[in-house]
């Protein structure tokens, strides 16, 4: 195999190349040679057994140890990328991370693909831990975790949610809780250092224990820990629906299994607003949609009047946001969708009208007969 040597660069991808090579053919040495006339560089493949392989092997780390340390400096954070594509299993935790994933695969695993599908694929077959997004978690848990608080935000935000998990009134609600230590002599224990890397990870780290707990508890009134599991481990297992999804304020969640799709189609379009005029008069659709869409993915319907127009959205966030801003519109009025006010008697008026009327003549006939 030969290729052309163009960047200085090249020493690096001619090492990882060899690297890769010896790492899965242990019987196949290679070694890099330039040709006196076209100075290309030429892999040479030699097969070679298993115990010539150890002692080329032992006798390049003994000769070379120094430009070995270099390259490792070299290749940094990718490492622990590595090491977590390779080997790692337990559970990665972050909060709205879905960017930061794109972001580690582009610089530190290959270039990103043009097609999701294939983000997919790659991170389902090489990275083998649950990951979990805790501005998901928190999504999906809200109605529990908002319903009972008074004065406590309910906004999803990092340390929002780290704030109003830390609080007396969820303190006293959650008797199942994890005990988290921070070590006397390490910075954050008497700091809050928001937007820290480290601070940040801490408070990712512990929304995510409460948050597995506090649902939990909600499933049963008592859980006991067995020989073969323990509490975090029963928690932890209750929760494998929520692993590989991402928090997304377009779709309900953005799914690394490819076939966690058609849970989101089922999930489409289940907020629901009615928006008219405050006169009655007929809406002018096109430049209303215009400004709508702006709000997110959005469909709708209007009715055959043209007064009162139907939007569908996939996420409670765009509904929230129409909802404030026209909220005191001086030409539109705009209100949750409610079935038997807005389109029992709208849809069926006229077959309503129909049967009253036929019951009118059948009364008519029946007296006079």
């Amino acid at each position: 195999m030969t290729y052309e040597h163009e960047f200085e660069r090249d020493f690096l991808s001619n090492y990882s190349i060899q690297m890769e090579i010896q790492r899965y053919f242990k019987t196949i040495w290679t070694t890099i040679e330039t040709e006196s006339q076209t100075q290309k560089k030429i892999f040479v493949f030699e097969r070679i057994t298993r115990e010539d392989f150890e002692e080329k092997s032992r006798d390049y780390q003994l000769n070379n140890n120094d430009w070995t340390e270099h390259l490792q400096s070299i290749v940094g954070f990718s490492k622990l990328i590595h090491y977590i594509r390779d080997n790692y299993q337990k559970p990665i935790v972050g909060h709205n991370c879905f960017l930061d994933w794109l972001i580690i695969y582009d610089k530190f695993l290959d270039r990103l693909p043009i097609k999701f599908q294939d983000f997919q694929q790659f991170m389902t077959e090489h990275i083998h831990s649950a990951l979990f997004d805790t501005k998901y978690l928190a999504f999906e848990m809200k109605t529990d975790l908002f319903s009972s608080q008074r004065n406590l935000t309910t906004n999803t935000s990092l340390s929002s949610l780290f704030n109003l998990l830390s609080s007396k009134t969820y303190d006293q609600q959650i008797f199942l809780k994890p005990v988290i230590e921070i070590l006397s002599s390490d910075r954050y224990q008497n700091q809050t250092r928001v937007h820290e890397a480290g601070y940040d990870a801490y408070m990712s780290g512990v929304i995510f224990l409460k948050l597995i707990y506090f649902h939990k508890q909600k499933q049963t009134a008592r859980i006991e820990s067995n020989a073969y599991q323990t509490i975090f481990d029963i928690c932890l297992n209750d929760i494998q629906m929520f692993k590989n999804r991402f928090y997304s304020i377009v779709n309900c969640y953005v799914p690394l299994n490819r076939n966690d799709q058609l849970n989101i189609k089922k999930k489409r379009f289940q907020y629901c607003l009615v928006l008219e005029k405050i006169n009655q008069d007929k809406i002018e659709i096109e430049s209303l949609i215009k400004q709508l869409i702006s709000y997110g993915f959005i469909q709708y319907e209007i009715d055959g009047n043209f007064t009162r127009l139907y939007l569908f959205f996939q996420s409670e966030h765009g509904q929230k946001r129409i909802m404030n801003d026209y909220k005191h519109h001086s030409i539109y009025k705009i209100e949750k969708f409610k079935w038997f006010k807005h389109r029992f008697l709208s849809k069926y008026s006229a077959g309503i009208s129909i049967l009253l009327g036929g019951i009118c003549i059948f009364l008519l006939v029946k007296s006079r007969l």
